[in-house]
């Protein structure tokens, strides 16, 4: 989001609809299930899911619990009261457990009015394996790029659920023409799905040379911990899936390629995986001169202050 900026009100059902698709053609729950009314006023990023309760709570900078809801009810404050008490929400640290699930990415904030249109079915599950069958929606729209409902419905209207981005080209564009900073991008995302939303967003073939590396399926906040290897990342044009007439989207094939023994990552390049300690390397920075911009509180602005010593600035 930090570079692609997603068109929020009809981004947000898109992603609901993929995840009750899922829902009721393969978990066999209910067709009114997708005919809900979806209030997505109220999804917001950083709402919690409580697990043991079916609540849905949205917390104060102290942590405490400041609103709530169950299925499509407002909860009172004695209610809330009852439940959290008025100190810091009990067994939170920040990140999933057994018991929270905190929605902190723009693909998960749908999962909050989706989650409480389920607890409104009584369809006699627990809460938690309400949970268990998001989390399978999630996988089975998230994990391929050739696959679920998400990827297939935002190849055919790319510019339905994106902004083009031209003010933020220009603005890279001037920061690599001064020759005074080294751009890159880490994103979580798969290369696939990233080069649709940069080639949207910036131009086919115009946000490659912005930046000095691009790495993709980064994994953090494991990449600022961890040292896994990066794999060299190429695309290449499919000749089996010609691209639509509008030309809106060009099917590519990736290729991956495991670096040789005392390979190491390099400028111009285009990665998988990897790990900080090899991007300051290559960048010859100390991590104290990075200034990263995530939307991702935790993983993104946090891990990387906490663990890699990089500057944060967040996105929200």
């Amino acid at each position: 989001h930090p570079l692609v900026r997603y068109k929020m009100d009809v981004f947000m059902p898109l992603c609901a609809s993929a995840i009750l698709q899922h829902l009721v053609t393969a978990l066999d729950y209910p067709q009114k299930l997708v005919e809900a009314d979806f209030d997505f006023s109220f999804a917001k990023k950083g709402l919690i899911i409580d697990k043991e309760l079916g609540n849905v709570v949205k917390l104060d900078c102290q942590g405490r619990v400041l609103q709530g809801a169950h299925g499509s009810r407002w909860l009172s404050a004695s209610e809330l009261a009852a439940a959290y008490g008025a100190d810091p929400l009990p067994g939170f640290e920040g990140r999933s457990s057994e018991r929270y699930w905190p929605l902190n990415t723009f693909f998960d904030i749908p999962v909050a009015p989706v989650f409480a249109a389920m607890v409104d079915l009584e369809t006699g599950k627990s809460y938690t394996q309400l949970t268990l069958d998001i989390y399978d929606s999630v996988s089975h729209n998230y994990l391929s790029f050739d696959g679920g409902y998400y990827f297939g419905a935002f190849k055919e209207t790319p510019e339905k659920y994106v902004h083009k981005r031209d003010e933020i080209k220009a603005w890279l564009a001037s920061l690599k023409a001064s020759g005074s900073h080294k751009l890159f991008v880490a994103t979580n995302s798969m290369p696939a799905y990233s080069k649709l939303l940069l080639d949207f967003a910036f131009g086919p073939g115009e946000w490659e040379p912005l930046f000095d590396l691009v790495l993709f399926k980064c994994c953090k906040p494991a990449f600022f911990t961890e040292a896994a290897p990066f794999q060299a990342v190429t695309f290449s044009p499919r000749s089996d899936a010609p691209p639509p007439a509008d030309g809106s989207y060009v099917p590519v094939d990736v290729a991956f390629r495991d670096l040789a023994p005392g390979e190491t990552i390099q400028i111009g390049g285009m990665y998988h995986y990897g790990n900080a300690a090899d991007l300051h390397a290559a960048l010859d920075v100390e991590p104290a001169d990075i200034a990263y911009f995530g939307d991702h509180i935790p993983y993104d602005c946090g891990a990387a202050k906490i663990h890699a010593g990089w500057r944060t600035v967040g996105v929200v």
